[in-house]
């Protein structure tokens, strides 16, 4: 995700898939640019939430995980990206 912020931002992300009964993850990795302090901590739910203080300026934010989950797994897609609202 590229970002150009116009003034000092607040942010939080869910950004890691969490291990379950139904689904493993091997392994997963975040990168943020510019480099920032992020704070990381467990939600009520215990989601894995990522918290950060950006400036000015361009940010990106990349992501990845390995997750092995069991064979015959139903995929279940989300709303077509078409359907989406473009304001919330």
């Amino acid at each position: 995700m590229e970002l150009e912020l116009e003034g000092e931002s607040l942010m939080l992300f869910m950004l890691r898939a969490r291990s379950s009964g139904r689904q493993w993850v091997a392994r997963d990795r975040y990168a943020v640019r510019p480099s920032l302090t992020i704070t990381e901590y467990r939600d009520l739910y215990g989601n894995a939430c990522q918290r950060l203080l950006a400036s000015a300026g361009a940010l990106t934010i990349s992501v990845s995980a390995d997750v092995r989950v069991p064979a015959g797994v139903e995929q279940q897609p989300g709303a077509p990206s078409d359907r989406l609202p473009c304001r919330v």
